[in-house]
């Protein structure tokens, strides 16, 4: 059985790609109450306390996590197509 969450947020206490960067961060899997997939008990969810900076430094930073996963992914699809590459021209 999964769980689903909904939250509402105050957006503006809150912007909510950040609080999604939050709950997906290590700091909320480190709460997790099982050892073989990530889940939470609604108690510990409730418990749960994230500290806020001004709305403008949340943008900031959401928007440099954007930017980070962007050139991982590209670096990860770039790795695989530069490997695939070289295979074909092993074979060859």
């Amino acid at each position: 059985m999964d769980t689903i969450y909904y939250t509402i947020n105050n957006e503006d206490m809150i912007v909510p790609e950040y609080l999604f960067h939050i709950m997906e961060s290590t700091i909320f899997l480190q709460m997790s109450t099982e050892s073989t997939r990530p889940s939470l008990m609604q108690a510990v969810f409730n418990k749960m306390i994230i500290a806020l900076t001004d709305k403008s430094k949340q943008t900031d930073t959401v928007g440099m996590l954007v930017q980070f996963h962007e050139l991982t992914m590209s670096l990860s699809s770039g790795i695989i197509a530069e490997i695939e590459a070289r295979s074909m021209q092993y074979e060859y």
